[in-house]
């Protein structure tokens, strides 16, 4: 039966010899993400916000967003090439999700 996965590993026959593929290198820098989400608490008040960069797809969006609470409502934006959105947690929430 033959093998027909291709990929690193995949073995050369050629010549003499038999030689494997190299394997790939790692990534010096993971690529930047277009939609990233930062955290502020002060005090029982918590922000989530939410930078949205020029290229950004819907489902780096939707990957940013999951990480902020369903409640979370949105109270503010910025924007002068980036869109900035703030989002703040009820109060009650904040304090149940310490717990």
């Amino acid at each position: 039966m033959n093998d027909t996965a291709a990929g690193a590993g995949d073995l050369k026959t050629g010549g003499d010899t038999d030689e494997l593929d190299p394997e790939p290198g790692h990534l010096a820098e993971l690529p930047r993400s277009l939609a990233v989400v930062t955290t502020a608490r002060e005090g029982s008040a918590v922000e989530h916000q939410l930078l949205i960069s020029p290229g950004a797809t819907a489902a780096d969006v939707t990957a940013a967003m999951i990480l902020m609470p369903p409640a979370a409502a949105l109270v503010g934006h910025r924007g002068a090439g980036d869109v900035a959105l703030v989002f703040r947690e009820p109060a009650g929430l904040a304090a149940d999700a310490a717990l």
